[in-house]
């Protein structure tokens, strides 16, 4: 994402700024991670596996202005997978997401926008 854009819908949503740069603080974080539960909904087999996870990796560029952000966490593979996404779509009419789901050797991307917030599918 882009940063500023970053910073612009968390300060819009939460009323709060914050600094996203390449030494994030903790406090930062933990406003990203919340922006980021709060409209990315993950569930294995219909039960809640991504809510309160902590973001694994945050790559900043401050080159480039983009923040990437990279949660894991370990859980049994699922049958079926669903996501729902709603990432800036409330503060740009023409925003598009690409979320990339890894899974031992599956690896799939998906392109949500306004209209299409939620993705289900099967792994085995």
């Amino acid at each position: 994402v882009f940063t500023d854009d970053l910073q612009a819908v968390i300060k819009k949503e939460q009323v709060i700024d914050i600094e996203i740069t390449e030494q994030l603080s903790d406090k930062s974080r933990m406003h990203i991670d919340k922006y980021i539960h709060t409209h990315l909904k993950i569930r294995f087999n219909n039960k809640k596996v991504f809510e309160n996870t902590r973001s694994h990796k945050i790559v900043i560029d401050s080159t480039e202005n983009t923040t990437e952000i990279f949660y894991q966490f370990k859980h049994k593979v699922p049958k079926k997978v669903t996501m729902e996404n709603t990432l800036f779509s409330g503060f740009f009419n023409d925003q598009k997401n690409l979320l990339i789901f890894t899974c031992k050797n599956t690896q799939e991307a998906f392109k949500f926008d306004r209209r299409y917030t939620k993705e289900e599918f099967s792994l085995r």
